[in-house]
């Protein structure tokens, strides 16, 4: 190792490489958090979503061959009488009930609010991933999702992408 200008350690390129290729052979947990707030009216177009992603895995065959847990938490707000109006069906009844000071005749929706935890398995190597798992199981419903990405090599300086996936729709509690 040399020592550079504040006295940190510079690593060779070789110390570099020998680095990078402990890094690429050993077990790997990685975790993250992701929280996103949109706003807007409650019940309908506001969304807060707070999502952990934690993902273990293990090199195989040249690549990282590992398992994920997705908690996830949707929260859209409580729907009031004008958004219930307005929330999935035809509104002209309820305004005319307002207009005429009548009870609601819309049936009462749920707060639009949802918590699950999704599950996967994956593969990322180099020319290659995969991936398969679950939306998150605690939602009204889930569903199997994943993918495969394959990216070959066109000489030095090409590639090609060929990839197919089945994704969820993650903007809205819907």
């Amino acid at each position: 190792n040399l020592r550079g200008g504040r006295g940190e350690t510079v690593r060779t390129p070789v110390q570099q490489a020998l680095a990078e290729l402990n890094a690429q052979s050993a077990p790997q947990m990685n975790a993250d958090v992701e929280a996103r707030v949109r706003s807007g009216e409650s019940g309908l177009s506001n969304l807060n979503t707070l999502t952990a992603n934690v993902r273990v895995s293990t090199p195989v065959a040249g690549g990282q061959l590992g398992l994920g847990v997705q908690p996830t938490v949707l929260d859209a707000g409580s729907l009031n009488r004008s958004a219930r109006a307005r929330f999935g069906g035809n509104p002209t009844p309820e305004a005319q009930g307002i207009a005429d000071q009548l009870p609601s005749d819309l049936a009462p929706v749920d707060s639009q609010y949802a918590a699950g935890i999704g599950l996967s398995a994956f593969y990322e190597g180099e020319q290659i991933s995969a991936d398969i798992g679950t939306t998150p199981i605690g939602f009204e419903r889930h569903h199997v999702q994943g993918g495969f990405n394959w990216r070959p090599r066109l000489g030095a300086h090409g590639a090609l992408r060929l990839f197919g996936e089945r994704r969820p729709v993650t903007d809205s509690v819907l």
